[in-house]
């Protein structure tokens, strides 16, 4: 073979070693053999995690935003005040019940993420597939924290404005808008860089 048939073949190799390099997720896609199985289980049971806690989300979303309909109507010093003081103190009862919650799940769940980073060795043979593994970690663990802790926190926080007397309902609206703008967030964000983790299997 002539030198510049060498030459070519030797371009196109390049050219075909950047287009996979260009594939998000293929190049690093080397999760040893006899662990594939273990990181698909631990990487469906984290987001199985978030999942779980996206409709708990939903459902104390919508529960707010239902109580903001039923005592609007109340409000006033009307036949239903003792009917509205009632669900006013309900409201302030799910937040007091509820108001550490949020800090303390993001931190267990953090802590199951940053276990399953820690087998970056275990999983990957080279240092950069490592530093890749685990880069996706801390940005799957970030956008979880957004839907764990800041929009239950302002979901727990739109109960609070429904407890005082009288309850505070464009507050609470308020609340309730931006736990959707986090929870929008923190969904499109853990989906992207749950594909980058399956895309290293």
């Amino acid at each position: 073979m002539r030198i510049h048939d060498w030459r070519l073949l030797v371009v196109l190799a390049l050219v075909a070693a950047a287009l996979l390099l260009a594939v998000p997720g293929v190049a690093g896609a080397h999760v040893k053999a006899k662990y594939k199985a273990e990181y698909r289980t631990r990487l469906t049971d984290l987001n199985g995690g978030l999942v779980a806690f996206a409709r708990n989300f939903e459902n104390m979303k919508e529960g707010a935003i239902g109580q903001a309909q039923t005592l609007a109507p109340m409000i006033g010093d009307g036949p239903q005040h003792d009917q509205l003081v009632a669900g006013e103190n309900w409201c302030l009862g799910i937040y007091n019940r509820f108001k550490d919650g949020p800090k303390a799940w993001d931190y267990a769940y953090a802590k199951s993420i940053n276990a399953f980073k820690g087998k970056a060795a275990r999983y990957f043979a080279t240092a950069a597939q490592q530093r890749t593994f685990k880069h996706a970690c801390d940005e799957f663990k970030s956008y979880g924290g957004v839907l764990i802790e800041l929009a239950n926190e302002h979901v727990y926080d739109a109960y609070h404005e429904l407890g005082y007397d009288p309850p505070n309902i464009d507050r609470s609206a308020k609340a309730i808008a931006d736990a959707e703008e986090d929870a929008a967030t923190a969904r499109e964000g853990w989906t992207r860089w749950l594909v980058a983790l399956r895309s290293l299997q």
